[in-house]
Protein backbone atom coordinates (compact mmCIF):
# COMPACT_ATOMS: atom_id res chain seq x y z
CA UNK A 1 0.00 0.00 0.00
CA UNK A 2 1.25 3.39 -1.04
CA UNK A 3 0.76 6.65 1.16
CA UNK A 4 -0.45 9.86 0.52
CA UNK A 5 -1.41 12.92 1.90
CA UNK A 6 -5.19 14.41 1.07
CA UNK A 7 -6.33 17.98 2.74
CA UNK A 8 -10.11 17.76 4.08
CA UNK A 9 -12.04 21.02 4.74
CA UNK A 10 -13.28 21.16 8.72
CA UNK A 11 -16.82 19.70 7.60
CA UNK A 12 -15.52 16.85 5.63
CA UNK A 13 -13.20 15.92 8.44
CA UNK A 14 -15.86 16.04 10.55
CA UNK A 15 -18.69 13.70 8.55
CA UNK A 16 -15.54 11.32 7.93
CA UNK A 17 -14.91 11.03 11.60
CA UNK A 18 -18.68 10.23 12.08
CA UNK A 19 -18.89 7.79 9.82
CA UNK A 20 -15.69 6.26 10.41
CA UNK A 21 -17.52 5.96 14.27
CA UNK A 22 -20.74 4.63 13.16
CA UNK A 23 -19.51 2.00 10.75
CA UNK A 24 -16.58 0.93 13.40
CA UNK A 25 -14.17 1.89 10.09
CA UNK A 26 -11.06 4.11 9.84
CA UNK A 27 -11.18 7.49 8.06
CA UNK A 28 -8.87 5.66 5.45
CA UNK A 29 -10.72 2.86 4.63
CA UNK A 30 -13.40 4.78 3.96
CA UNK A 31 -11.80 6.87 1.62
CA UNK A 32 -10.47 3.68 0.04
CA UNK A 33 -13.51 3.08 -0.45
CA UNK A 34 -14.82 6.25 -2.19
CA UNK A 35 -11.79 5.98 -4.48
CA UNK A 36 -12.52 2.72 -5.60
CA UNK A 37 -16.47 3.27 -6.22
CA UNK A 38 -15.06 6.64 -8.32
CA UNK A 39 -12.94 4.68 -10.41
CA UNK A 40 -15.01 1.81 -10.94
CA UNK A 41 -17.69 3.58 -12.68
CA UNK A 42 -14.95 5.36 -15.23
CA UNK A 43 -14.84 4.22 -18.63
CA UNK A 44 -12.24 4.28 -21.21
CA UNK A 45 -12.11 6.05 -24.11
CA UNK A 46 -12.19 2.92 -26.30
CA UNK A 47 -15.22 1.13 -23.48
CA UNK A 48 -17.02 4.54 -25.14
CA UNK A 49 -16.15 4.10 -28.31
CA UNK A 50 -16.96 0.27 -28.14
CA UNK A 51 -20.18 0.67 -26.81
CA UNK A 52 -21.33 3.40 -29.58
CA UNK A 53 -20.20 1.41 -32.34
CA UNK A 54 -22.44 -1.84 -30.74
CA UNK A 55 -25.48 1.02 -30.30
CA UNK A 56 -25.37 2.33 -33.78
CA UNK A 57 -28.71 2.14 -35.43
CA UNK A 58 -30.16 0.89 -32.46
CA UNK A 59 -33.15 3.08 -33.03
CA UNK A 60 -33.33 3.73 -36.66
CA UNK A 61 -37.21 5.19 -36.52
CA UNK A 62 -36.39 7.27 -33.47
CA UNK A 63 -37.90 10.76 -33.97
CA UNK A 64 -35.85 13.56 -32.12
CA UNK A 65 -37.58 16.97 -31.20
CA UNK A 66 -36.34 20.41 -32.62
CA UNK A 67 -33.32 22.14 -31.18
CA UNK A 68 -35.51 24.79 -30.01
CA UNK A 69 -37.70 22.74 -28.27
CA UNK A 70 -34.80 21.58 -26.52
CA UNK A 71 -33.64 24.80 -24.93
CA UNK A 72 -36.80 25.85 -23.80
CA UNK A 73 -36.40 22.48 -21.55
CA UNK A 74 -39.58 20.10 -23.34
CA UNK A 75 -38.46 16.85 -24.50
Amino acid sequence: MKRTQIYLDDEQDRRLQKRARATGRTKSALIRDAIDGLLSRERSPSELESALEETAGALPDITLPERAEWDRGYG
